[in-house]
């Protein structure tokens, strides 16, 4: 039984007769007579009763019909929503971060991504960067996003936006009474931090990255949530640094003053598997770097080394 017979069997339901249903479909009649006589003889009842002026269906071939017709329906959606998903209009796209949702230009590219494409799926995954990084590789994550770290192999990846870099302290503290600070005002400070000092997060970006700063022993690791962490800050528990977009997060007790002399900025880098053929995947990368384009300030960056 093939496809092909099945339909045009329904054509000659539509039209009660041979002679039309053939004209339509473009084949000779006696043809459409033989294949759908096979189809008979092949599931062993008559699907149509032959008259002179035309063809009715029996009610076996009435039953037979309404399933088939149901069938071909879910066969034909079923390639339109295949056909939508190789275009990137339906799937499942699964993004990793480190760093707030409740502001900034991630926040942005999502929900105009969303906006536009509101049949993708997409799933969530806040972790930091070498877990990302990780998940990237084992194909648990389509696309990830992390902060300064660029030592990164057997991905691609490239810098979609920067940040202004900021210090988070004490309202008491005396650099709260500041409009912005320098690094060299924050090299004796002591830090708290959610990653491993290893180059990676804001602060390990700004270390590494500054001829002002040197790597401190007064660094400490916490395993907790962001806001806990500034939480702590506001507490007396050491200074941390971090992107504008984590400012958003209102914390009492804690300030935060912009890193000026010199500018610092914090590179936000877009991560992926040249492998992954996602077609959700692909369509993203496009939109990120489209909206980043249209939406770009004066003086940011968005280019950097794969």
């Amino acid at each position: 039984m093939d496809i092909i017979s099945l339909r045009f069997a329904l054509q000659v339901s539509e039209y009660l007769s041979f002679r039309g249903a053939a004209k339509y479909i473009g084949i000779g009649q006696a043809a459409l007579s033989r294949r759908v006589r096979a189809l008979e003889d092949e599931i062993g009842v008559s699907i149509f009763e032959r008259h002179r002026s035309g063809v009715r269906a029996t009610l076996a071939g009435q039953e037979f019909l309404s399933r088939v017709r149901a069938a071909l329906g879910e066969l034909d959606y079923a390639v339109e929503r295949a056909n939508m998903a190789g275009q990137a209009e339906t799937g499942r796209l699964r993004i990793g971060f480190f760093h707030s949702l409740a502001a900034g230009k991630l926040r942005d590219v999502l929900l105009n991504y969303r906006a536009q494409w509101p049949s993708v799926v997409l799933e969530f995954l806040e972790a930091d960067n070498e877990t990302q990084v990780v998940a990237l590789r084992e194909r648990r994550l389509d696309v990830g996003f992390i902060v300064g770290f660029d030592n990164i192999t057997g991905l691609d990846h490239e810098v979609a936006w920067t940040e202004q870099a900021f210090v988070a302290m004490p309202e008491q503290h005396p650099l709260a009474r500041r409009n912005d600070v320098a690094l060299g005002d924050l090299k004796d400070e002591s830090f708290i931090m959610r990653t491993r000092f290893d180059g990676s997060g804001a602060l390990g970006w700004v270390v590494r990255s500054s001829d002002t700063m040197e790597p401190s022993s007064r660094v400490t690791t916490h395993t907790v949530s962001r806001e806990s962490l500034i939480a702590l800050v506001g507490a007396g528990f050491g200074l941390t640094i971090l992107a504008q977009s984590a400012t958003a997060i209102a914390v009492p007790g804690v300030a935060f003053r912009p890193i000026k002399e010199p500018a610092v900025t914090i590179p936000f880098r877009m991560v992926w598997s040249a492998e992954n053929d996602n077609p959700a995947l692909r369509r993203f990368l496009s939109h990120v770097r489209l909206h980043m384009a249209t939406t770009k300030s004066d003086g940011e960056t968005d280019n950097g080394a794969k």
